[in-house]
């Protein structure tokens, strides 16, 4: 039988204002974050030149290998899962604390060897017309390992739906680390690097409390999962600073990076088999590698 409904379009303002506002506070985040994330470049570039320019943006950009390797794309994959269980709070912890201790995994031992490493690595790779490079990387090289783990915060303001906290707290920050190049500047792209490492620790806290307060994280819990790859790098960094020390002078900047690569990758694999074997299995798990 017949009936007399008849398909309509319906139009709910209140949805539309939520999507709204949702999308222009995560727009204005990520410009935002772009504007803070390359102020220093455009500072040092009006300010100092362009050649000054060019090493701070070289040592800058390989500091930001595993930002944008690891860091972003396990991000980027986590998004839609962490979007799954964004009411399970208790989930969504357990999963965002598996997914640090695999990026701390990889990337604290990556920062730290380069910090060991920026000497013959820079005269190696790209010359010793490069050499300034050195010193900015053997200083932005902790900053590596915060933002490495920083970068995941974005997914959890998103999954959470608060992007517009997101935004609020960027302009604090950006507010802070523009003061903190400006004040760099007077000593050149070494005070803009140190100047950067110090604002990036000084809000460092606030940066994680305060996404970790949507899901009810502690942060000691957060520390947990960073302590284990944190001491493997830290006895990778003896073991290759001592063998800096025992290898003869004037040694090719070549061999002595052939010979701490591997030698830091073998130290480092066997103190976290020991110290941190769980976190060295999921790993193994995640790449195919081990059942």
């Amino acid at each position: 039988a017949a009936t007399s409904w008849r398909p309509k379009m319906i139009f709910d303002w209140s949805e539309v204002k939520d999507v709204s506002s949702y999308s222009l506070n995560l727009t204005a985040a990520s410009i935002w974050r772009y504007f803070k994330r390359n102020a220093d470049y455009l500072l040092i570039g009006r300010v100092l030149g362009s050649q000054d320019l060019g090493y701070y943006t070289l040592a800058y950009r390989i500091m930001l290998y595993p930002l944008q390797n690891i860091s972003h794309v396990i991000a980027r994959v986590m998004f839609p899962v962490f979007s799954q269980i964004q009411d399970d709070n208790a989930k969504f912890r357990s999963a965002y604390l598996k997914v640090i201790g695999l990026i701390a995994l990889i990337s604290f031992p990556m920062m730290v060897g380069l910090w060991v490493a920026a000497e013959p690595f820079v005269l190696t790779l790209l010359g010793s017309q490069w050499q300034p490079v050195i010193l900015l990387l053997m200083i932005l090289a902790p900053v590596g390992m915060e933002q490495s783990l920083g970068t995941t915060v974005g997914t959890i303001y998103k999954a959470k739906g608060r992007p517009d906290l997101q935004f609020r707290w960027g302009i604090v920050s950006g507010i802070l680390i523009l003061t903190a190049f400006v004040i760099g500047l007077q000593w050149g792209i070494v005070g803009v690097a140190v100047a950067y490492v110090i604002a990036s620790f000084l809000w460092c806290y606030p940066s994680f409390n305060i996404p970790f307060s949507l899901i009810h994280l502690r942060m000691r819990d957060f520390g947990a999962v960073l302590w284990r790859p944190l001491v493997a790098s830290l006895l990778m960094l003896l073991v290759l600073v001592g063998l800096k020390f025992l290898l003869p002078t004037g040694l090719a900047s070549g061999w002595v990076l052939g010979i701490l690569i591997p030698i830091g990758g073998i130290s480092y694999l066997l103190a976290s088999w020991c110290i941190n074997r769980e976190q060295i299995q999921q790993l193994l798990v995640m790449v195919g590698l081990n059942k």
